[in-house]
């Protein structure tokens, strides 16, 4: 049975995740078309565990802003987790992934990992990975959150993953890639104790925490949304957050959009 089987994939990963197993619902198929959109469509679960969906291949993954997202040699997996009544609003929740995923690439001995607002995973200003968050409304009123993770492992395309930032790859800053069961299971238990926090005290939790991986404070950017765009110099994140935007006429509070650097012309 090769390395990549779905079966074994499965076996090995549950082996890593160790006594972290019982908190997750994992499935893994060799092939889908979007995860995210998979697990939207998957019945509501009656348990506590968060539901996992592994693909070995995605035909039709999904960046933000309806872009295509093509890993290279990677992972690409969605979490589905259930929104509890009096949690926090889930406006920030893709920080707090964002966060677990630079935390989790680092666990695998990468250095440096920082992050771009609001869900960008980079290592020497280049994409390593990328999270999707889409709310999904169930019966009597019930939430859950679908939270879709994709990060190289051994090689990126030649061409941005979603047609934005340049790409980079885990196995370009360690001797070798890690085992995707490896690296699968890293991610996950560090994304279950950020979840954990985030339901317990929102983002203000990590505000600090994520605000240490800021790519982009103090730099002067560029923010691309529904309407005109915006220029300033990034400020950071408030405790909900939102982009703290410096311009003439003050503190924006950005919620929404596309933040790149600001050319110097």
């Amino acid at each position: 049975m090769p390395l990549d089987h779905p079966a074994l994939l499965h076996e090995r990963t549950l082996r890593e995740l160790g006594p972290h197993a019982t908190r997750f619902a994992l499935e893994v198929v060799a092939e889908c078309g979007s995860t995210n959109d998979e697990l939207s469509l998957a019945a509501t679960r009656t348990d506590e565990r968060i539901a996992v969906l592994v693909a070995l291949h995605q035909r039709a993954g999904r960046g933000r802003r309806g872009r295509a997202w093509h890993a290279g040699d990677g992972l690409t997996f969605s979490c589905a987790w259930p929104i509890a009544p009096d949690a926090p609003p889930p406006s920030a929740l893709s920080l707090a992934a964002g966060l677990a995923v630079a935390e989790a690439i680092e666990d695998l001995g990468v250095r440096d990992v920082a992050l771009k607002w609001p869900n960008d995973v980079l290592v020497d200003g280049r994409k390593i990975a990328g999270i999707l968050v889409e709310l999904v409304s169930g019966q009597r009123h019930t939430q859950r959150a679908i939270i879709g993770i994709g990060a190289n492992l051994g090689s990126v395309p030649d061409y941005p993953p979603d047609g934005g930032r340049p790409a980079t790859a885990i196995a370009r800053h360690l001797p070798a890639a890690p085992a995707i069961e490896t690296a699968l299971a890293t991610i996950l238990v560090r994304l279950a104790a950020r979840l954990d926090a985030f339901a317990a005290g929102g983002f203000a939790a990590m505000q600090h925490d994520w605000s240490q991986r800021d790519a982009f404070a103090g730099h002067m950017v560029r923010i691309d949304g529904e309407g005109a765009s915006r220029s300033g110099r990034c400020e950071g994140v408030d405790a909900d957050g939102a982009l703290r935007l410096a311009t003439a006429s003050g503190i924006e509070r950005i919620l929404s959009g596309e933040l790149s650097l600001r050319s110097a012309a």
